[in-house]
């Protein structure tokens, strides 16, 4: 496998791959410096990552044909600098994947996100609940939901997006339904809060005026009653937290859950598909590094053989003929050659005849 026409084939076969890791590293880069829904939910770090990819993207190409150049010519300078860069590059798509997977590391286990995002929990107590609810993780989901409700305004299709995801998940609005605990703290400073209008980035969570229930903190959100045969009537806040559609008029039951778990676990699957890509253009690089260090630290053939051993034999008889041809123009036609090694009848006129042992020279 390490010798020459191995490792050129390889690195043809490897320059495909290539491409695609660039095309990756492109894609996914860009989506992590410009997609605002990330940025919200888990932070504006990503923008630095993202730029990482872009450079290694950049990167690949120029040192792969360094690398192709040096194995197809055995420069063993090409092969170093092709094998330190390429070595640069792994480090960086590494150090990117890394950075990625401690980015979307869990803060709590699923179990207890899924269970707490009901309005009973049966499993955990309301105390492990609210560690949760009150994370910078959750907090983040909470200004991705709140950011698609917001454009959702202006844009009918921000509230059909929010309506599929309540109904793919089978949950309504983004807390736990009647279960909302003011957080007067404000939210994590490595989002992008100037996106989202000033009421609705001030606190973590505001509650309505009955125990329970969520605050409106937009106009015409919501208007729940704690008791609809009450008079007067008293409007209590908003049983779902930011809810859309059909859940705006839906009932409380103690199955009903919010999506806030459901949606974390949706975005933080679309980011970790490109952490884990990472790891595999990681591998592709690593294996390029492997190719040229073996044929930078491999003799070269020239090393190993001296060149004449590829070429042809030199024959004396090819020399003195050519001397022979050089010189016919000064012998006259039809007399022989006083250089001819024969006589004009066709006889050796000299021969030498060697015997073993005797060092005797016959001259016939």
């Amino acid at each position: 496998m390490c010798t020459q026409e191995g490792v050129t084939t390889l690195l043809k076969g490897l320059a495909v791959l290539n491409f695609g890791c660039v095309i990756f590293l492109f894609v996914s880069g860009g989506l992590k410096v410009s997609n605002q829904n990330w940025h919200l939910a888990f932070g504006e770090q990503l923008i630095s990552i993202g730029s990482v990819q872009i450079i290694v993207a950049i990167g690949i190409a120029p040192v792969w044909l360094l690398g192709f150049h040096g194995t197809k010519t055995h420069n063993r300078f090409f092969l170093a600098t092709h094998t330190l860069l390429c070595g640069v590059l792994v480090i960086m798509t590494i150090v990117a994947a890394g950075a990625t997977f401690d980015v979307l590391a869990e803060t709590h286990s699923l179990a207890l996100k899924d269970d707490c995002a009901f309005n009973t929990p049966q499993e955990y107590s309301v105390a492990d609940c609210r560690d949760w609810q009150r994370s910078d993780r959750a907090a983040g989901i909470r200004l991705f939901w709140l950011f698609t409700f917001q454009q959702g305004r202006e844009d009918p299709r921000q509230f059909q997006a929010l309506d599929e995801l309540q109904r793919r998940f089978d949950c309504c609005g983004f807390g736990p339904p009647l279960r909302c605990e003011a957080d007067e703290r404000a939210f994590p400073s490595d989002r992008p809060l100037e996106l989202l209008d000033t009421e609705l980035r001030v606190v973590r969570q505001s509650c309505g005026d009955v125990a329970g229930y969520y605050g409106a903190l937009l106009e015409d959100e919501c208007a729940h009653f704690e008791d609809e045969e009450a008079v007067p009537l008293v409007v209590a806040g908003c049983r779902f937290d930011f809810s859309v559609d059909a859940c705006d008029d839906a009932k409380v039951a103690p199955d009903s859950k919010g999506c806030i778990a459901d949606v974390e676990n949706a975005l933080r699957g679309q980011v970790l598909v490109y952490a884990w890509g990472l790891v595999v253009v990681a591998l592709i690089l690593a294996v390029a590094v492997v190719a040229s260090t073996c044929m930078c630290f491999k003799r070269k053939y020239d090393d190993a053989f001296p060149r004449y051993i590829d070429e042809e034999p030199w024959d004396p008889y090819d020399e003195t003929k050519s001397k022979r041809q050089r010189k016919a123009g000064d012998t006259k036609a039809g007399q022989p050659d006083c250089d001819d090694d024969s006589d004009v009848l066709g006889r050796t006129s000299v021969r030498t005849i060697s015997t073993r042992g005797s060092g005797r020279r016959i001259h016939p």
